[in-house]
């Protein structure tokens, strides 16, 4: 029991710790994907415009290239949100999971006190230090 509440506390304090950097992660693809569709978008308009002879293989060009824009664009726009709602999912999950074991603890009258230190990180691995009191 002791383990499972080490786990569960300290994925719930690296999803708080990342909280920032998630934002920061999802407004920047938000952003780049709303640029990149605009910019499909100018593109057709300049193109229509500027009275281009809409030939066969004008067209054929401006779709392609126009399609691209928009796929990219919302590529990144639907990726940014699933970072988001996967964020909020896993934060959901483990607020959930963490009220569970306080739920068991308070049936046999246990109390837990804990320290967590997040050291560096590097290569996607993280050295955590953790200590955790059961009483």
């Amino acid at each position: 029991m002791k383990y499972k509440l080490e786990e569960i506390l300290i994925e719930y304090e690296d999803l708080k710790r990342n909280k920032s950097k998630v934002y920061k992660n999802v407004i920047f693809t938000l952003i780049v994907g709303f640029i990149i569709v605009f910019c499909g978008f100018f593109y057709w308009k300049s193109f229509i415009n500027d009275r281009y002879l809409l030939s066969r293989s004008h067209l054929e060009y401006l779709i392609i290239v126009v399609g691209l824009f928009f796929i990219i664009g919302s590529v990144f726009i639907k990726k940014s949100l699933h970072k988001y709602k996967f964020y909020k999912n896993s934060l959901h999950y483990n607020e959930k999971s963490k009220e569970q074991m306080q739920s068991l603890l308070n049936l046999y009258n246990k109390k837990y006190r804990y320290k967590i230190k997040f050291g560096k990180e590097f290569n996607d691995e993280q050295d955590v230090f953790f200590n955790i009191d059961v009483f």
